[in-house]
């Protein structure tokens, strides 16, 4: 069914509000003010789903993609808009979110933290299948074969074009690139057991990548041991350290702006000296290892093993001795000392309830909370507002040409009758 609509507020996953007969039509391509013909996809009980197929009236904001595949990879979802608008619109998703979930009547939002818009990502992760390389159309299995990533840095598509051609012809259905001080490669094959033939073909294929520039290969296959050739981690600077990682670690793609994002929580939780820090999914100590410098003690609670191994490593590499690494969950982990501050990144979920009651009990003066999730931020805010107010929110546009929205939340405790 195909409608004339004008769209209207922006809402999370790159959709603004358009209405007809009343009803909410959640509109995908367009941007607010323009009037667009759609296509209605799916219809539900309070809103129906549509796609803008043709701007009659575009925006004087709208810009020509220039990436090819943009129309059809799903990798990306506003090229379309200019880069200051996606700022603006990303920040009024993050403040009806904090209003609308929070309660919080007016969030005080301080300057967005962004970047450059484009070449910023250092990980890629990449589909393979049939000799093609590249990312699934949107809500598809269908997979759009592409030469490069203009979000990706130049390092990671000079190493994608590479390793495209030697895995075409394998049973790879995915290559992750991660790019530091080196290039390490990721492989990841279905169901397949690692067999003494098949040992045999992945030295040799490796071996062709380390010739390509790769300093390492990973291989996993079947659940089983993985195969590890050449280097294992990759550094980036972090704050003055030398931060590493392997490739089972989780580290931010916009390394730039991952930075920037550090030196902010800092400045929030200062003053830190002789004051105790918990950072609670903490990684390889991304937070926790420059604010070690400066406090008296770090805790940082991480339940990726791989990660709590590697921040030990960065830990003593960097010669930082008051920083302890607790392999641990939220939910089973026991705060049993009061903290000073605590640092909070989870995943999309955010912060389950137990994991509130424990932030509570420990009553730090100060919560910097890092979110990926504009919903689920809002919604723990909430829960905390009792026991603490919010001082600052603050966009940070990890993500440029896509819908997702990362934030900085600063709260400080307040005083209890």
């Amino acid at each position: 069914m195909k409608v004339i609509l004008t769209a209207g507020p922006p809402a999370y996953e790159g959709y603004t509000a358009a209405r007809l007969d009343g009803k909410v039509i959640m509109l995908r391509g367009a941007m607010p003010g323009e009037v667009a013909e759609a296509e209605i996809l799916q219809e539900k009980k309070d809103y129906s789903l549509a796609a803008a197929i043709k701007i009659l009236e575009p925006s004087p904001e709208r810009v020509e993609p220039p990436c090819k595949y943009f129309y059809t990879c799903g990798g990306c979802h506003l090229q379309y808009v200019s880069y200051p608008m996606q700022v603006r619109l990303k920040e009024e998703v993050l403040r009806s979110s904090l209003k609308r979930i929070g309660k919080l009547e007016p969030p005080p939002m301080s300057e967005p933290l962004t970047g450059q818009p484009w070449n910023y990502r250092r990980r890629g992760k990449f589909r393979l299948s049939g000799g093609r390389a590249g990312y699934f159309m949107e809500r598809s299995n269908r997979l759009v074969d592409i030469d490069e990533c203009p979000l990706m840095a130049p390092e990671i598509n000079e190493a994608f074009t590479s390793a495209k051609k030697i895995l075409k012809d394998t049973r790879a259905g995915e290559l992750h690139i991660f790019s530091g001080d080196v290039t390490l490669a990721l492989i990841k094959i279905g169901a397949d057991r690692p067999s003494a033939a098949f040992c045999h073909d992945w030295k040799r294929l490796s071996g062709l990548l380390m010739d390509q520039g790769f300093a390492g290969v990973r291989v996993e296959a079947g659940g089983k041991r993985p195969l590890v050739f050449g280097c294992d981690r990759l550094t980036l600077g972090l704050d003055g350290l030398k931060y590493s990682v392997s490739a089972e670690s989780f580290f931010q793609a916009n390394w730039n702006l991952n930075r920037a994002l550090v030196k902010s929580v800092l400045e929030s939780l200062k003053p830190l000296e002789g004051k105790t820090v918990l950072d609670l999914y903490s990684g390889a100590g991304n937070f926790a290892l420059p604010i070690s410098r400066l406090a008296r003690r770090a805790a940082a609670v991480e339940e990726n093993r791989a990660s709590v191994r590697d921040g030990k490593e960065n830990a003593r590499a960097n010669g930082v001795y008051n920083c302890e690494f607790i392999h641990s969950g939220v939910d089973g982990f026991k705060i049993r000392e009061r903290f000073d501050a605590v640092i909070l990144d989870p995943p999309r979920a955010g912060i389950p309830e137990a994991g509130i009651g424990k932030i509570l009990g420990c009553a730090p003066s100060v919560i910097a909370y890092v979110s990926c999730n504009p919903s689920t931020l809002a919604r723990d805010m909430g829960r905390l507002r009792k026991d603490y107010a919010v001082e600052s929110v603050r966009l940070v546009d990890f993500f440029p040409q896509t819908y997702h929205i990362e934030a900085l939340a600063v709260l400080s405790r307040r005083r209890q009758s």
